[in-house]
């Protein structure tokens, strides 16, 4: 336990702290989750499509548009326990574990001042919680989720080297009879072995704050994580669920069609096949599998 010396404790109790700008800390979560969307033909299964938890304001600034679960920081309470509250207060969501996603501090951002807001992203099986607004918000409800990218420019160094990317990338979110856009330009710049990255909104229509902004930071990161660890898939689905569950989960979130038998044998240590089966679509019934916690929770 460190302790001050008196001269550190006398620096402390008399130094001026209101002679610093500060701002207000908010968190922003990014829900995401697998919806089944219902074939018409009875023989398909389900078709599992990512999508993205909103809530309709109830307040201004930007009453009566969606934005993500969020709320400001209280006195006495970190970051994280702020996300845990809010995404409970306004979805009537309790979940533990959330991913940073990333510090959005722009000048501009919020209409009310300086607000820099932490976003997380949380990954949720929809079908274990019944949703609920809280009292900044209407109502809370999940919104179907498409991304596209749109290449506008390359730069090449002299020595044949890759310099930067421009892109456009665009979201939409289709839900309550509604569809919601956003636009935003980013552009990625390669030297001295490292990438950054610098984006811009470019539109936003029916999406609060720059929070359209924060869902393409979001899923790209998701991506990003996934084709680095497969495991991460997992938090989408139920206590039991078929590998092509699984696998359709994985489809969807990255946007890329995978090899079945490469992915069952990257996934298979971490399943424990049950006795159960789901039943009702297709042909043949589909051995369900859980799990195993041993090869999620050991340390190597």
């Amino acid at each position: 336990m460190y302790k001050m010396s008196p001269l550190e404790k006398k620096y402390i109790k008399e130094h001026d702290y209101t002679k610093y700008e500060r701002p207000s800390m908010t968190a922003d979560i990014v829900a995401f989750s697998l919806r089944d969307e219902v074939s018409s033909d009875i023989r398909k299964n389900p078709e599992s499509k990512l999508s993205v938890l909103l809530v309709k304001r109830a307040e201004y600034p930007f009453k009566g548009m969606w934005a993500l679960p969020g709320g400001f920081m209280k006195n006495n309470q970190s970051i994280y326990t702020t996300a845990r509250r809010v995404l409970l207060e306004e979805t009537g969501i309790d979940r533990e574990y959330m991913d940073l996603t990333g510090v959005y501090s722009d000048m501009g951002r919020d209409p009310r001042g300086w607000i820099v807001s932490q976003a997380f992203t949380a990954l949720i099986d929809a079908n274990a919680y019944k949703l609920r607004a809280g009292d900044e918000a209407w109502e809370a409800a999940w919104y179907q989720l498409d991304i596209s990218e749109e290449e506008l420019e390359r730069e090449i160094k002299k020595n044949q080297e890759l310099a930067s990317v421009k892109k456009r990338i665009k979201l939409s979110l289709r839900g309550q009879d509604q569809l919601l856009t956003c636009s935003l330009i980013q552009v990625k710049k390669y030297m001295d072995y490292h990438e950054t990255i610098e984006s811009e909104l470019e539109e936003s229509e029916g999406l609060a704050f720059d929070h359209g902004r924060i869902i393409i930071d979001a899923i790209v990161k998701l991506r990003q994580d996934i084709e680095l660890d497969e495991k991460k898939i997992f938090d989408f689905m139920p206590e039991y669920f078929t590998i092509q569950q699984l696998a359709q989960a994985h489809e969807q979130v990255t946007g890329k069609k995978l090899l079945m038998p490469n992915f069952r044998r990257k996934v298979i240590d971490y399943l424990i096949a049950s006795s159960l089966q789901k039943d009702g679509v297709g042909y043949r019934p589909a051995k369900l599998y859980k799990r195993n916690l041993e090869k999620f929770y050991r340390y190597e």
